[in-house]
């Protein structure tokens, strides 16, 4: 009976780290499929964050931007950063002119240049 509970405890443990194994996998994937879509459609502009949330675990800043006539919006996570200060400035973004939910904001690059704000749509 004790060897039956055993190899039932290693099946488990062999299902448990195969599913996060698998789940792993499809996340880097999609992470990597979002990074390979910016590098091969990339556009630089202007973003604006309009909001900021943070809790213990994350700071999420949200933000928007303008593309082909209409304006888009995405959030990050980033650790660090200015927090509530940034909410109003505006800083460089890329995204995939084939997907504009594939994003990236450089919060240590601030846009203060008011010409070059008035282009990207702002």
């Amino acid at each position: 009976m004790e060897t039956y509970n055993s190899q039932k405890q290693i099946n488990g443990a062999i299902i448990f780290i195969l599913f996060f194994g698998i789940i792993y996998l499809i996340a880097k994937n999609d992470m990597d499929f979002e990074e390979n879509s910016i590098a091969d459609n990339k556009i630089e502009t202007t973003c604006q964050v309009y909001k900021f949330y943070s809790n213990r675990s994350f700071s999420r800043y949200y933000y928007r931007f303008h593309f082909n006539g209409k304006e888009c919006f995405d959030s990050e996570n980033i650790p660090g950063g200015e927090r509530e200060k940034t909410i109003g400035k505006y800083y460089k973004v890329i995204f995939s002119s084939k997907n504009v939910k594939f994003s990236k904001i450089f919060l240590d690059y601030e846009v203060k240049d008011t010409i070059q704000i008035k282009k990207a749509g702002f």
